[in-house]
């Protein structure tokens, strides 16, 4: 097999690909495609190494999918979110970055939990890719035993895909993967429960960003005309699941954050928003439900 190129030579013509179709961040993109067809991690590329011809071909095929705007983590089949590996294609949403910062603290009160208490039940309402969920459980690996969790979707693909995720991940903990409405599905009351749910208004469906196009509709413009009403539902229907002492902790878009918190308030004692690491309040904590005179479940 003949060599016609090196590691940084495809590089270069598939970074240069990627911005005459203007998409966002060529030269990253490149070195994950280069790796892709290369069969390794971007870390790992040797770039001077000549590359054979049919892995160049590989290189423009997997180009070619994303200048025509399929998000990246489909055309490469996976992403890495934070120091997970998961499986990603169009049965699930692309795991946001924003939402790194749900996961990490999420697992920060996961831990608090776990210092207090025997069993600790948690919940992730829109669960996707299992992403946020899959994240807290490996953060808490070392008490596999005193977690119970569950992972909630209306989409039973997106369950297939998180469920994948879980065992490719290894984890020992046992999740309930739960098909439904919001937080129907559960079965007890639980102490920590996060949420990710879709918040761009359905009015963006005309003219949204071209990737998004690609992903589940349901899962991006799930929120209805406002982009809030599956999100208000919830704070409806939430603190009913949620124990005396438990919590809840959702990404919120940052245009009607004083709306939710209002909302928040109705069924929960507390609330309050915190920013992410940009600043923007895009996180919604709330605490204790004020319907906890029956514990269902505990």
């Amino acid at each position: 097999m003949t060599a016609t190129s090196t590691a940084l030579r495809l590089w270069l013509v598939l970074r240069d690909r990627l911005k005459a179709a203007r998409t966002p961040q060529p030269d990253e993109d490149a070195a994950a495609l280069v790796a892709a067809a290369l069969g390794t991690r971007s870390g790992a590329i040797r770039w001077l190494d000549e590359v054979p011809e049919d892995q160049v071909a590989v290189g423009h095929r997997l180009c070619a999918r994303r200048t025509d705007g399929e998000p990246l983590a489909y055309v490469l089949g996976a992403m890495d979110f934070r120091g997970l590996r998961l499986s990603i294609d169009e049965r699930v949403l692309v795991p946001r970055r924003k939402t790194e910062t749900l996961a990490a603290l999420a697992a920060e009160e996961l831990g608090k939990l776990l210092t207090g208490q025997d069993l600790v039940r948690v919940a992730d309402v829109g669960t996707g890719s299992g992403a946020v969920l899959l994240y807290m459980l490996t953060a808490g690996r070392e008490h596999t035993g005193r977690i119970r969790a569950y992972g909630l979707d209306c989409s039973h693909d997106a369950l297939d895909v998180a469920r994948s995720n879980a065992a490719s991940l290894g984890l020992q903990a046992p999740v309930q993967w739960l098909q439904g409405d919001l937080v129907d599905p559960l079965p007890q009351r639980v102490h920590l429960m996060t949420v990710n749910l879709p918040y761009l208004p359905a009015a963006e469906v005309s003219a949204p960003p071209p990737e998004t196009l690609r992903e589940p509709t349901e899962a991006v413009f799930g929120g209805g005309t406002t982009g809030i009403e599956t999100l208000r539902r919830f704070y409806t229907a939430a603190p009913g699941k949620v124990t005396a002492d438990g919590m809840c902790l959702a990404e919120v878009p940052e245009t009607h954050a004083e709306e939710l918190h209002a909302a928040a308030l109705a069924g929960f004692r507390s609330a309050e928003l915190l920013a992410d690491l940009s600043g923007v309040p895009r996180l919604l904590l709330a605490r204790c439900s004020r319907d906890t005179d029956v514990e269902e479940g505990l």
